[in-house]
């Protein structure tokens, strides 16, 4: 990922959202200090894991339960890896699967974000300005593997930035950079209704303000259709500029092209 371009892009954001970047770094600061001595994996790792395979997005959107439904049912869950956007890992557990790793700014259910860790589940956890408390009272309880992300400069080896702004953008690009064949969405509506795992109950500025995430999200999953096969097999929701919608009967199709790729 060119980082500078990165940081171009963050700083729009930030603009957008009035985020603050010093305390942004101080965040991943943290973080890394948090993770010392941790079972922190590698980025090669990571990429052994992920690389020429399709990766499967989930985010915590509306449709989430029945997408994830039709692929348990089409016996094809196991065929791609599987990254799951912070509260989505519910709906994973509650249909008795575990996914390959969950990025996570820690604002999810606690409970299930560390009980997945011990299942073997990959914590890709988040720092940011708003989210230190979380930091020191979560990060050390992952019984798994863990990494550090932030969205301003890394501290590696610990805390990385490959791009991406909310849980499940970030997932995608993770995934992009981590050498996927072809990124397939799902529960990612992305439209005016919030999931149920998704800080669903929002109102007023708190909900205009997740509106404008979603937004945000949509945008940077458009771009970076430029750079990797993304196909949107969500059942529900907003159409993401420049990738196809694709239905679900038709992943086991979709499924086998990508890993000709």
């Amino acid at each position: 990922m060119d980082l500078a371009s990165w940081m171009e892009t963050y700083r729009g954001i930030a603009a957008t959202l009035s985020l603050d970047e010093e305390r942004d770094a101080e965040a991943a600061v943290l973080l890394s200090s948090l993770l010392e001595g941790r079972r922190v994996t590698t980025i090669d790792a990571l990429r052994s894991s992920v690389a020429g395979k399709a990766v499967g997005v989930w985010g915590a959107g509306p449709s989430l339960e029945h997408d994830l439904k039709c692929v348990i049912g089409g016996g094809l869950l196991r065929s791609i890896a599987n990254f799951v956007a912070d509260g989505a890992v519910t709906v994973f557990l509650e249909a008795g699967a575990v996914p390959d790793a969950v990025f996570t700014d820690l604002d999810g259910p606690a409970p299930d974000l560390l009980r997945v860790s011990s299942l073997g589940c990959t914590t890709v956890i988040h720092a940011h300005g708003d989210n230190m408390p979380l930091l020191r009272s979560l990060a050390g309880g992952f019984k798994g593997a863990v990494v550090g992300s932030t969205q301003v400069r890394p501290i590696p080896p610990r805390v990385l930035n490959l791009g991406g702004f909310t849980d499940g953008d970030r997932a995608a690009h993770w995934a992009c950079e981590l050498g996927a064949s072809a990124i397939f969405l799902f529960g990612m509506d992305l439209g005016t209704e919030v999931g149920r795992h998704s800080k669903r109950g929002l109102t007023g500025e708190r909900l205009k303000r997740k509106l404008v995430k979603l937004g945000i999200a949509r945008d940077l999953l458009a771009s970076l259709s430029r750079r990797i096969p993304v196909y949107n097999f969500t059942s529900s929701g907003n159409k993401i500029p420049f990738i196809p919608n694709a239905p679900i009967c038709g992943l086991k199709e979709r499924l086998a092209r990508a890993n000709r790729l």
